[in-house]
């Protein structure tokens, strides 16, 4: 996924949901791409913290899965934020980021 959209502009990538926290309250993100589960802080989580410092930040957010919870799904109808279930095609993330470049820079 890396690669992929590397081609489109600069990538950096979390191992886990604080160190992406830490990143992504630091630096400015065009597009967000978390997935739902994850180490030390799960997607959810990362999302509700950096939205306190960030309240718009949801226009900027993708969350993926290969297991979303029925909660989980509505939470992210409920907030909005775009979601892609894996297994997606790499042209379908792609094309996701693009749209949120694209809808930011109007």
């Amino acid at each position: 996924m890396q690669s992929v959209l590397s081609g489109d502009g600069g990538v950096d990538v979390a191992k886990n949901g604080a160190e992406g926290y830490e990143k992504a309250s630091q630096n400015y993100y065009a597009a967000i791409i978390s997935d739902l589960d994850m180490p030390v802080m799960g997607g959810i989580d990362f999302y509700k913290k950096l939205k306190q410092q960030y309240p718009d930040v949801g226009k900027r957010f993708i969350f993926i899965s290969g297991a979303a919870t029925a909660n989980a799904l509505d939470f992210i109808r409920s907030e909005k934020i775009q979601f892609l279930s894996k297994p997606f095609k790499l042209h379908d993330i792609r094309q996701a980021v693009v749209d949120i470049i694209d809808r930011i820079s109007m």
